[in-house]
């Protein structure tokens, strides 16, 4: 049964841990979104599964958040804080 629910890791972390947002549009597994986490702060996400059954978050319904888009690299300049990152704050904010 397909759902508006998914599983994303968070690009950069060392941690295999999962998390469960709404999507408003129809993303694959592999896809990068943005999401919004403590706050008003935006990170990267690895969407890992999708279709994730409504049963699966019924204990925490109410505090799921929503994913805010699909991340579109050739537009948008944003860090993910990995390894390597070559971006300007990465760097100490030098072009």
């Amino acid at each position: 049964m397909n759902t508006n629910i998914i599983k994303v890791r968070f690009c950069g972390s060392v941690s295999l841990r999962e998390y469960t947002y709404f999507t408003p549009e129809t993303v694959a597994v592999g896809d990068i979104v943005v999401i919004e986490v403590r706050g008003d702060k935006q990170i990267l996400g690895e969407v890992t599964a999708i279709n994730v059954p409504a049963d699966a978050i019924a204990s925490f319904k109410d505090k799921m958040k929503t994913i805010m888009r699909i991340y579109v690299e050739e537009v948008e300049d944003f860090c993910v804080r990995s390894p390597g990152c070559e971006c300007p704050e990465c760097r100490g904010g030098n072009n």
